[in-house]
């Protein structure tokens, strides 16, 4: 179980315990700055691109990410302890900017289209609680 909500949680002081040196202090806050390029990049390509394939893009972008991050924790135990920090951090890094720039407004868009307008409320309420429930539970899992 995996998604922004985590990341944005954890991405932080994951980042930290794999940097060393000034890296720990300037990760968190260039995860931050892909953040706003990623939406700022997003806010653009949505009037010129298909949602579509916007929403496609995105999506193995992220899938693309998720796989750094696990062969990152994944040769974080062999020898290879210096090659997983990179694979970490640069997974976190193309996971923030990738849905910034392309899932995350698209996913909205689609809310807003599907859902009737008086029930938009309580669709973007559900949307937030289960975002909510997925950070209270990963730790768990």
């Amino acid at each position: 179980m995996t998604g922004i909500s985590v990341l944005n949680v954890y991405c932080g002081p994951m980042a930290q315990k794999k940097a060393s040196g000034e890296m720990k202090i300037l990760l968190p806050t260039l995860l931050n700055i892909v953040k706003l390029i990623g939406a700022l990049i997003g806010s653009i390509i949505i009037s010129y691109f298909n949602r579509k394939a916007i929403f496609q893009f995105g999506l193995s972008m992220l899938l693309l990410s998720n796989c750094l991050i696990f062969f990152g924790f994944h040769f974080n135990d062999s020898n290879l302890e210096d090659i997983s920090m990179y694979f970490i951090i640069f997974g976190m890094f193309l996971y923030l900017g990738c849905f910034g720039g392309t899932i995350g407004p698209i996913s909205w868009l689609y809310i807003s289209e599907i859902v009737q307008p008086k029930m938009y409320s309580y669709a973007v309420a559900i949307v937030w609680a289960m975002a909510a429930f997925v950070v209270l539970v990963f730790p768990i899992v």
